[in-house]
Formats: C-alpha cells, sequence, structure tokens
C-alpha cells in the first residue's frame, strides 16, 4: 500500500509523466467513416454521451447508433492493424 501510494505521488509530482497519462491521440478518421458514424464516436468518446443521449442527440434509434459505434469501431481496429 504505502508504495502504491509513493508511485501515485511521484507520478503526480511529475507534471511531463502527467501531462502525457491525460493525453490522448486523435483518432484519424478521415475518409475511413461515415459521417454518422464519426459523429457517434466523437460523442461517446469526446463528450462522454451514453448512447441514448447519442441517440436522442442525432434523433436516431438507440439500435441504429449502437450499430454505427460497432461499425465506427471495427473500422479503425482495421485500420490500426494495418497501420
Amino acid at each position: 500500500m504505502e508504495q502504491c501510494i509513493a508511485n501515485l505521488k511521484a507520478a503526480l509530482s511529475d507534471t511531463a509523466k502527467l501531462d502525457s497519462a491525460t493525453r490522448t491521440k486523435p483518432l484519424v478518421t478521415e475518409g475511413m467513416l461515415t459521417e454518422e458514424q464519426a459523429q457517434v464516436l466523437a460523442m461517446r468518446y469526446d463528450l462522454q454521451y451514453s448512447f441514448e443521449e447519442i441517440a436522442e442527440a442525432l434523433q436516431l434509434d438507440d439500435a441504429k447508433v449502437k450499430s454505427l459505434f460497432v461499425q465506427a469501431h471495427t473500422v479503425i481496429k482495421k485500420g490500426k492493424q494495418s497501420a
């Protein structure tokens, strides 16, 4: 327990480590996703919306939003594997 606390203190005191841990790389999706898929991903990851909130905002069915998310996630995953 003491070692864990010491590690946390060290990580928090080193701002460079903290910045790199909290910085996320933007997803490069241009040309890979449909506009709806990109919107769903952005709302899910960037805005931290639930699927229900996304469906309401985009005026889509919950099942459609989940389907778009899975499709987009699959495209991104395949893109990362081939890169």
